[in-house]
């Protein structure tokens, strides 16, 4: 378990396979994240590749999204320390979100990346590693690595730590609502419909309140 990913792990988890089977075959909302934006936005994950409990809420939070297709919604990698430094291999986690989002593939290769990491129990946070991944999902290497190693790709990493310090993260998931109210899995005793239940609610009261 990484230092962000603290929550104990819910029961929803179990249904986990037979939920992203379903979604697989609906089509999401579309992820976008081709670029770092957290401006206007109604609600930001910030998530964490290895983190089990972001994976677990997967299937829930694509729901949330077809349900409230007028919210804007954006998820944020969390980001720690540098990069050389790295024991959690973030920047490599942001770097490869980050790289989907500029060569369009996003919202197919976001759940086949998590659905690797935690039901196939691979090693997915080394650039070696991760090459092969995308080659298994027919994507060409040799454009992955160019946008992976680009200045677009790094400035999206550098502001999404940034945004990770801005904000106290230590904690994934963790949901912001408007940029101003944190929401944790642990405030609802793990339990993630609860948690977007109160995402809707505070949704829904008047900004100036």
């Amino acid at each position: 378990m990484n230092k962000y990913c603290k929550t104990q792990r819910s029961h929803f988890s179990k249904i986990f396979v037979a939920t992203m089977l379903i979604v697989g075959m609906i089509r999401s909302a579309t992820l976008e994240a081709e670029n770092f934006d957290v401006e206007d936005q109604d609600l930001i994950e910030a998530f964490l590749y290895s983190c089990s409990h972001c994976f677990d809420m997967e299937p829930l939070i694509v729901r949330w999204q077809r349900e409230n297709t007028d919210a804007k919604f954006t998820r944020v990698p969390v980001v720690g320390g540098d990069e050389a430094d790295d024991m959690l291999s973030s920047w490599t986690f942001a770097k490869t979100y980050y790289t989907f989002g500029e060569m369009g593939v996003l919202e197919e290769m976001h759940r086949n990346y998590f659905t690797a990491i935690h039901i196939e129990r691979r090693n997915l946070n080394s650039f070696s590693k991760i090459l092969e991944f995308v080659s298994e999902h027919e994507l060409d290497t040799n454009t992955f690595q160019s946008i992976y190693n680009s200045e677009s790709v790094r400035q999206n990493v550098l502001k999404a730590r940034e945004y990770t310090t801005r904000q106290g993260l230590d904690e994934t998931p963790t949901f912001i609502v408007r940029g101003k109210e944190h929401l944790l899995l642990n405030m609802f005793e793990g339990n993630a419909a609860r948690l977007l239940i109160n995402v809707d609610f505070l949704l829904r009261k008047p900004e100036s309140e």
